[in-house]
């Protein structure tokens, strides 16, 4: 059995001898017993008692006879009698003092649990099975009254600490009187989720030096940014619960995270309307100008330790979000570097780390049966899916190495946003109208096994990403298992891509609403009128990430990059002209299987919803497309998409018989018509891309096959020109950092088809403009 070092220094450490005066007129103890107090083991130790070999270690201090196995307990045993510095505890009527920080921090944990002891009112409910977080819903008799505001932490300090152990103070909500007169559960959120403290620019001053004298620095604009946050990320992203948020005494770091993507997102929507004194003038220098330091404010948080509590995870996702898919190359970079980071804070949490549905609030008090204390686990659970599906998706379009895997995921679904968007008196009346989530592996493996379930958005969004983490796992023998996967043992190293194929069109068409749908970005119906993008009428594809799956599970990011002529890709840069030659030769080969043939109709298929109306539009349209005003930041993937095609085109030899003079390399929108209406004649009348038709995911799948069928016989697919300078030029003008180099990509490749260039390799990819 293994024994923890702790573990042993307890079970070998010499008694110690209390230094209490008898005499004392007060019973108050030194700083020397306060320290023996607070280092004292809790509980009862497991296994059996060892004693390690060696001979002891000395106390050498007068009168002090104590003994110790360790050469490191014994330093730190003399700091009780030579200590480098005193801590002293803050709360009044407490005069204790501390040798150690790590002390005081445990001690002042105490006053906290006793202060939360104190307000709970609510006797523990007498439950002998295992604990439920939902029977509270379905008592049979009302109980109890009296209630406390569930605000959420206090900003006491600037770095948003909180005098209380748990995100939101635990409330007897079950009380009807008390709980109807209290404005927070009550009424409207609008003005609570967006206005600031007056004194909260202060602070901000302080915490970011930077930001004094840039022109949005105004307690205005910054609550425009909040209402932004509210009005576009939080519809796709709901991991923060709206109707108890109050923005006045949030932590000040949470509200920098949701000012970062505030500002990005209103470059991407109309402000005509807007207020000159609440309008962004620079909004993307402002995002930077946070973000920048906002990571290592973080990290230095007292917060940032494990277990961490829930505003700082999720105020880490919101700045790896914007970090990625929003900011310069430098910060990118800085994000993966710290992704796994945030990995560790959950793995050492109970959504990842354990028990999903037991936090530890170090109060020995199991009254989970309260409203106040459900949100605190589903926001933890939220915040756990959000990395997931950001590990999983960022690794599908991106190339990242994949961290979480899906039998990790030891929890249920999300529930409904009906129920996670209600105040408390709609609260009760709206659970009971939903179905209990599920666990999320079940659901997954129903999926598998071809059998439809219906979800929210931010559940498909989920299930996508535990599809695409299967990637990474299914020839594993006890996953193929699980999933039912057992029967096709004998072939699954051949059929395992047909397999995740099939599931990936379960989950497009029988799983929610299609990936073109706004349904599947967002089900808040009053977010719809937020922006067109978000309108039931826009016809694009809202999850592109299914499409890249599909190349994922074929070919690598970095084989595709370095036959377009990337220099190199994440760093890594082929050794040799024979290396970079021998690429080309896999993706030669790659280029003559069929499941390459799957991933480039799904590239297709992609840049048809994104740039046309649909086969059965009752008229016909295009869209443009703004890549700095993507409210899905979409744009690196549409990069990446067209860059498989022409390396498919490349390597296949099929740029050779290109007609330069053709009129499809003129127009980007006329070739994708073109390609598109060849699909469905060659597959006698197949309409893959429709808006109307709601066929299943098994029809889909079938239907995808037959076009999949017929793509070698597609005429004119190398007249792509236009198409490259469409979109090269578009992406070459971002503002983003890593789609320029997308776009000078796509523009280099367009260069390379029409004989402008006989260089292969784009050297300049990575320099700044």
């Amino acid at each position: 059995m293994l024994i923890d070092e702790e573990s042993k220094s307890n079970n070998t450490r010499t008694p110690e001898l209390s230094t209490e005066s008898p005499s004392s007129p007060t019973g108050e103890k030194s700083y020397l017993d306060a320290n023996d107090d607070e280092s004292k083991p809790k509980g009862k130790l497991r296994g059996r008692k060892r004693t390690l070999a060696g001979p002891p270690y000395l106390c050498q201090f007068p009168d002090c006879n104590k003994s110790f196995q360790r050469s490191e307990h014994l330093s730190r045993h003399k700091l009780n009698h030579n200590p480098k510095k005193i801590f002293s505890c803050s709360h009044i009527g407490c005069d204790k003092t501390f040798v150690r920080h790590d002390l005081l921090l445990r001690h002042l944990k105490r006053h906290e649990n006793k202060i939360q002891k104190q307000k709970l009112t609510t006797k523990p409910i007498n439950n002998s099975t295992a604990p439920n977080l939902f029977n509270w819903l379905f008592p049979e008799t009302s109980l109890i009254s009296g209630t406390d505001p569930p605000t959420h932490h206090n900003a006491e300090s600037y770095m948003g600490h909180s005098t209380e152990n748990n995100p939101l103070p635990t409330v007897n909500f079950l009380s009807r009187t008390n709980v109807n007169s209290n404005h927070n559960l009550m009424s409207s959120y609008t003005n609570t989720n967006t206005n600031t403290n007056p004194s909260n620019n202060i602070k901000f001053e302080i915490l970011i030096p930077t930001l004094k004298g840039h022109v949005d620095f105004t307690k205005l604009k910054f609550e425009k940014a909040l209402k932004t946050y509210w009005n576009f990320f939080h519809p796709r992203f709901p991991m923060l619960h709206r109707p108890t948020f109050n923005s006045t005494d949030a932590p000040l770091l949470l509200l920098l995270s949701m000012i970062i993507l505030g500002s990005k997102l209103f470059m991407c929507v109309d402000n005509i309307t807007c207020p000159d004194d609440k309008k962004l003038v620079q909004p993307k220098s402002l995002a930077d100008t946070i973000s920048e330091p906002l990571r290592w404010l973080l990290f230095a948080s007292p917060f940032f330790q494990p277990p961490a509590e829930v505003w700082i995870i999720q105020s880490l996702l919101m700045l790896e979000f914007y970090e990625k898919h929003c900011s310069s190359r430098k910060l990118h970079e800085r994000s993966h570097l710290h992704h796994g980071t945030t990995i560790q804070l959950l793995r050492r949490s109970p959504t990842l780390g354990g028990a999903p549905t037991k936090i530890n609030t170090d109060t020995a008090n199991e009254e989970t049966e309260n409203w106040c204390k459900w949100i605190e686990i589903e926001s933890m659970k939220r915040a756990t899916f959000m990395c997931f599906y950001m590990d999983a998706i960022d690794a599908i379009c991106m190339g990242h190495q994949m961290f979480i895997c899906s039998h990790q995921i030891q929890m249920t679904m999300p529930v409904a946003d009906s129920v996670w968007e209600s105040n408390f008196t709609q609260f009760i009346r709206n659970f009971k109208k939903e179905e209990r989530p599920r666990q999320f592996l079940i659901v997954l493996r129903d999926i598998m096994n071809g059998k439809p379930t219906k979800t929210n958005s931010f559940g498909k969004k989920i299930l996508l990403a535990g599809l695409s983490a299967i990637l990474f796992q299914i020839q594993q023998r006890d996953l193929q298992l699980f999933f039912g996967l057992d029967k096709f043992t004998n072939t699954i190293s051949k059929n395992w891509r047909d397999l995740l194929t099939a599931a990936f069109a379960i989950w497009r068409n029988d799983v929610g609403s299609s990936c073109c749908s706004s349904r599947t970005a967002i089900d808040n119906l009053n977010s719809l009128g937020n922006s067109s993008q978000f309108s039931t009428s826009d016809t694009r594809c809202k999850c592109i990430a299914y499409h890249l799956a599909h190349i994922y599970m074929s070919i690598s990011h970095y084989d595709i990059f370095i036959v377009c002529g990337a220099p190199w890709r994440m760093n890594v840069k082929p050794s040799s002209i024979h290396e970079r030659n021998a690429i080309k030769r896999r993706v030669m080969e790659w280029s003559k299987t069929r499941h390459c043939e799957v991933s480039v109709v799904q590239c297709y298929l992609s840049l048809f919803e994104m740039f046309l109306s649909p086969q059965d539009s009752t008229y016909e349209y295009q869209y443009d497309y703004l890549p700095d005003a993507d409210l899905f930041f979409r744009s690196y993937m549409i990069g990446y998409i067209l860059l498989v095609i022409w390396g498919y085109l490349y390597s296949s030899d099929k740029l050779k018989n290109i007609d330069i003079n053709h009129e499809d390399n003129n127009s980007g929108y006329l070739y994708l018509k073109k390609m598109r209406t060849q699909f469905t004649l060659k597959s006698e009348g197949i309409l893959l891309h429709t808006w109307f038709a709601n066929p299943s995911g098994a029809e889909f799948y079938g239907d995808l096959m037959r076009w999949v069928n017929v793509l070698n016989d597609i005429e004119g697919l190398e007249n792509i020109v236009g198409l490259l300078d469409m979109i090269g030029k578009k992406l070459a003008s971002a503002d983003y950092t890593v789609v320029r180099e997308v776009g000078k990509l796509l523009l280099f490749c367009k260069d390379r088809t029409i004989g402008c260039t006989d260089k292969e390799i784009l050297e300049d990819m990575y320099h700044p403009d």
